[in-house]
């Protein structure tokens, strides 16, 4: 028998007491949205989870996620919840009702791991905007971090 699977999603973050996510831009807090900010999890096939960049990606959106995945501190956890029809401000995915799975943070702190979410991410990324041209100021944007984010993976190693 076939059974059914619940969506799953990825957030950086501690959920708020009021499942509400805000938007910052430094230490000011721009607006509420209209649920809880998530990511569309991947997985790897090996018990390991990645977020997937949300379609249609702005540079903010780009920027968040690659800061996410490389300096965020915070708590990372697997969710699952109803997906609302609105998107958070960078596109993501809102959720309401979330519930915790469990706690996936041990995946975004070795560095074997973030080269490994880092190189799925963006070929994923590189996959499903092959139509965008090699100078577009986004794909530019994606490469520089990328070579960034490999030379700090070499340096930690």
């Amino acid at each position: 028998m076939k059974q059914a699977s619940l969506p799953l999603y990825i957030r950086f973050g501690e959920i708020p007491d009021d499942k509400i996510s805000r938007v910052h831009r430094g230490d000011s807090i721009i607006r509420e949205e209209g649920g809880l900010s998530v990511y569309h999890a991947i997985s790897d096939g090996m018990n390991g989870y990645y977020p997937l960049l949300p379609e249609d990606a702005n540079d903010d959106a780009v920027a968040d996620y690659f800061r996410f995945l490389l300096e965020s501190r915070s708590n990372v956890y697997l969710v699952t919840g109803t997906e609302m029809f609105l998107q958070g401000a960078d596109r993501e995915p809102l959720l309401m009702d979330p519930v915790i799975i469990k706690d996936i943070t041990h995946l975004f702190r070795s560095n074997k791991n973030y080269e490994k979410i880092i190189n799925r991410a963006y070929n994923r990324y590189m996959k499903e905007n092959k139509n965008i041209e090699s100078d577009n100021p986004i794909m530019i944007a994606v490469r520089e971090v990328l070579k960034e984010i490999m030379k700090f993976i070499d340096d930690e190693n």
